[in-house]
């Protein structure tokens, strides 16, 4: 979660290499440099690698100009259950204020030229967010998704025991 500029700018010289930022230079180490053997790793890893910032609370919506600026920032994804939290109504992402704040916030980073996402309760929820700017979704979480195929194969089993 960000929710300043300078801890855009922070997350960004982290996940950056010397010397466009500061992180950790294991590349003779890590699977993705094939343990050292692919000489221009880090100028790689930097110049392909997109930074999304998340944004989840009232303090990052007042700064979201700031953060939405920094460069090097290559998305920003709208976290609407923390939001509705941090707003005292729960996570309730269909409430009006949080829908209001999210409408807001996707044309004004879209204005600043940055790609947006978020999570949607219902596929309608999703096409109005879409219509305003948004080009990716997080559909749910996986634990959610196996939870709900578990309880669909009991359900299925259960009815077709019980005929």
């Amino acid at each position: 979660m960000v929710e300043s500029g300078e801890e855009a700018e922070q997350i960004i010289r982290w996940a950056k290499y010397p010397n466009q930022g500061k992180r950790g230079m294991g590349a003779g180490v890590v699977r993705a440099s094939r343990f050292g053997r692919i000489p221009d790793y880090q100028q790689r890893i930097d110049d392909e690698s997109m930074i999304m910032l998340q944004i989840e609370s009232l303090k990052g919506m007042e700064n979201l100009d700031a953060i939405a600026s920094t460069k090097g920032v290559g998305a920003i994804f709208l976290g609407p259950a923390d939001l509705a939290v941090d707003m005292g109504l729960g996570p309730n992402i269909l409430h009006p204020d949080v829908v209001a704040k999210m409408e807001y916030a996707i044309k004004r980073i879209r204005e600043l030229g940055v790609p947006v996402g978020t999570i949607a309760a219902t596929p309608e929820q999703a096409k109005h967010y879409a219509d305003l700017g948004v080009s990716f979704f997080a559909l749910g979480a996986d634990t959610a998704f196996i939870a709900s195929a578990a309880d669909s194969t009991v359900a299925s089993f259960k009815a077709t025991l019980e005929k």
